[in-house]
């Protein structure tokens, strides 16, 4: 008997011991990535700001408060975090608006090229042909399953409205980043992306001097070099800054957020397709200087940060550049390298929060 009580205690504590190292590990990373409000950058980030009302009916003039001075740009790259709601209607407001004070007309949205292809036809459609449309959505749901959502189907609907005022010079032209579904694939992304973009650059029907627009994935829209995974990488906007382009870049960072996360082989999704856990101040993934940003910004809004002001604090330091994980051999990790700034990496930050996640698109 007392054999039998000591081999029970033992597979109990076992038991209890496999419940508590789980709780302990993330208590103890969580306390190691968590950081306090800098009262600095909270006065900062409040002046650099402007809430982003959802209408798209009007032109945002709220734009030029923040982005007037980014006049000299050649390419303006949006990185969005996939399935989230809100950074599709940003989209739509984002380009309207450098559309009609920079004439950008350039659409780079990150598709094949079969998939521009049917994105132009749409929006050329007379009267609207959704069928170009829906084809899309079908397409994108095995390359980027976060996208095919009614909010990328109602973004693009507002922009055939949008694109039907236009004079001819200023027509949207629209353009797959990811080349042909037939390209190589032993290339990495970025590289293809690269290649593609000074590819349809030189095309003699396309004014190589004309600003461009691209809608991207977050990581894409770092204009150095960073740490994926302990890997130093070198994503598309790099590969531009590099190759000497003036890039203006806007990155999406969510709070109390929720994202659609459809089955898929690269993360679990949960049965209501819907992600909980992606925001930028955990429980999974961390972003250095998070809690500044939080305490700047209002709830349940969408906002605009700008980082390059005059005597801006994120010249001098590398707060929102990627996170830590707290699942990293699940999720890996993203970290700027050494010696750089946050503006060396993007001038802008997209802020949702309190924000629903992107609702399935239903044929």
């Amino acid at each position: 008997m007392k054999y039998l009580f000591k081999v029970t205690r033992i597979i109990l504590g076992g038991i209890a011991l496999l419940i508590v190292l789980p709780l302990i590990y993330f208590v103890v990373l969580k306390c190691i990535y968590s950081d306090k409000p800098d009262e600095d950058k909270i006065s900062y980030l409040k002046s650099n700001a402007i809430t982003i009302e959802q209408n798209d009916t009007v032109l945002c003039e709220e734009f030029d408060r923040l982005l007037d001075s980014q006049k000299d740009f050649q390419v303006f790259i949006f990185g969005e975090i996939h399935g989230y709601s809100k950074t599709q209607s940003t989209d739509l407001l984002l380009f309207k608006y450098l559309n009609a004070k920079y004439n950008v007309r350039h659409y780079f949205a990150e598709v094949f090229n079969e998939d521009a292809t049917d994105l132009s036809m749409f929006l050329c459609s007379t009267p609207i042909n959704t069928s170009y449309l829906e084809k899309v959505l079908e397409s994108i749901e095995h390359y980027i399953p976060q996208q095919k959502t009614q909010n990328l189907f109602d973004k693009w609907v507002a922009l055939h409205k949008y694109n039907q005022t236009l004079p001819a010079d200023q027509k949207i032209l629209v353009h797959g980043i990811l080349g042909s579904k037939k390209r190589d694939d032993t290339k990495n992304k970025s590289e293809v992306m690269y290649e593609e973009f000074l590819k349809i650059k030189k095309n003699a029907s396309v004014d190589a001097t004309e600003k461009s627009y691209c809608f991207l994935g977050m990581a894409h829209a770092l204009q150095d070099t960073v740490y994926a995974s302990n890997k130093k990488y070198t994503y598309f906007a790099s590969k531009l800054s590099n190759a000497g382009y003036k890039v203006t870049s806007m990155i999406h960072i969510p709070l109390e957020s929720a994202a659609y996360l459809p089955k898929n082989n690269q993360y679990p999704s949960p049965p209501n397709q819907i992600w909980e856990f992606g925001n930028a101040d955990g429980p999974i993934n961390y972003y250095k200087g998070i809690s500044s940003l939080k305490k700047s910004s209002n709830t349940n809004a969408v906002m605009l940060f700008k980082l390059d002001a005059e005597n801006s604090p994120y010249n001098i330091c590398a707060d929102l550049v990627g996170y830590n994980s707290i699942l990293k051999f699940i999720f890996g990790e993203l970290l700027p390298v050494e010696n750089k700034a946050t503006t060396d990496y993007f001038q802008y930050v997209l802020l949702t929060r309190g924000s629903k996640s992107a609702t399935p698109y239903i044929n």
